[in-house]
C-alpha cells in the first residue's frame, strides 16, 4: 500500500495510472475488446491501449513505443488472415 495525498493506494489492486475517474482500464478495455472477433488481434490492440493510457502517468515516451510495438503486432496479426475482421 502506497499513501498518496493521504489516501491509501493499493497498487496492486488499484494502480492510480490505471484509475480515470469512475473508469478503470481494464473496463475500457474490456468494452473495445467485445468489438473485436479476433482474440490475436485484440490481444495486441488491449496491450496497445493500456500502454497508451498509463503513459503520461507511467513511463511516457517507453510506454508510447511499447504501444507502438503492440498495434503493429495487432496489424501484422490482422494482415495475415489470422483474423477474421471485417473491413470498415
Amino acid at each position: 500500500m502506497t499513501i498518496i495525498s493521504n489516501q491509501k493506494v493499493d497498487m496492486v489492486k488499484q494502480p492510480p495510472h490505471y484509475q480515470f475517474g469512475i473508469f478503470t482500464a481494464n473496463v475500457i478495455i474490456e468494452v473495445v475488446g467485445k468489438t473485436y472477433k479476433s482474440a490475436s488481434v485484440f490481444y495486441h490492440v488491449g496491450n496497445a491501449l493500456k500502454y497508451l493510457m498509463r503513459a503520461p502517468r507511467k513511463n511516457g515516451l517507453e510506454d508510447l513505443k511499447k504501444a507502438r510495438e503492440s498495434i503493429e503486432m495487432a496489424i501484422k496479426v490482422w494482415d495475415e488472415g489470422n483474423a477474421q475482421q471485417t473491413e470498415i
